[in-house]
């Protein structure tokens, strides 16, 4: 689809310290959100939070012992607190938050794969008044068929709707050359290039989420088969939402698929 974007957004960027929504982050990003909605026509979100945001109302803290149960458990409830955070700021640029809650048996069969897509277009047919916001739905996924993290889920929904990017919002300013060395980004990967297998070392997941940087690579390279570019930025840094994708700025790490190398001088 023309002009469309998939934005993903991290735990660790929407969350405290503590796990609870972070409002200031959320203000801002949605903000920029809208900002987009009115230069890019067609917005979908891909959001974490859910988990954090409900193990914090129990007072706990990630632990290797959480059980699939225990995270159906504060996904249920943390997804109430996730979506009251869109809504709310949504609602001061008369926006709608529209929830979709998918597993990874929704788009691995056609059925519902197809009811997935026309939820999703029917969504972007009213540009300015609706956001499509999508999330894994670990309440009632099972543990064979969970997505490894919302970056693969990302990568799917771009792949569903032939989006032209997906930007994903991360806590880190892109892939690090030296994990050691937070200012020295790979700022390029292209095509093909397997130059980035030496970063793989930096592999860490995150303190509230279950992702890292060896799946974004993997969702990179995976679209970039698809001709779609991926960009990995720090979803903390100010304005980073419209300064790369209007201003065109050169932050982070973006993944350049085929059909774009030939234009390196203009692509994002």
């Amino acid at each position: 689809m023309d002009n469309s974007v998939i934005i993903k957004i991290g735990t660790d960027v929407i969350s405290d310290n503590n796990g609870l929504p972070n409002v200031q982050v959320f203000r801002q990003i949605v903000e920029q959100i809208m900002v987009l909605k009115r230069r890019i026509k067609n917005i979908v979100l891909v959001t974490s939070g859910a988990v954090a945001f409900g193990r914090a109302r129990y007072g706990r803290v990630k632990s290797p012992s959480e059980s699939v149960a225990d995270r159906q458990l504060f996904a249920s409830v943390g997804q109430f607190d996730l979506m009251h955070m869109y809504e709310r700021f949504l609602r001061a640029h008369d926006c709608i938050a529209s929830q979709i809650l998918v597993t990874k048996g929704d788009l691995l069969t056609l059925s519902r794969h197809r009811n997935v897509k026309r939820t999703i277009m029917r969504a972007l047919k009213d540009s300015q008044d609706t956001l499509p916001i999508f999330n894994e739905n670990d309440s009632v996924a099972t543990e064979e068929l969970m997505f490894t993290d919302n970056d693969q889920l990302a990568g799917c929904i771009a792949r569903q709707i032939n989006a032209d990017a997906l930007v994903i919002l991360s806590k880190v300013s892109g892939l690090l050359r030296d994990i050691k060395n937070p200012d020295d980004i790979v700022s390029r990967i292209e095509f093909g290039d397997r130059s980035c297998e030496q970063y793989i070392r930096q592999e860490r997941t995150s303190a509230n989420g279950k992702g890292g940087m060896n799946t974004k690579i993997a969702v990179g390279r995976d679209l970039a088969q698809h001709r779609i570019r991926t960009h990995i930025v720090s979803g903390l840094e100010p304005s980073v939402l419209t300064r790369l994708l209007l201003e065109r700025e050169k932050i982070g790490t973006v993944f350049v698929p085929r059909n774009l190398l030939r234009y390196c001088a203009t692509a994002l």
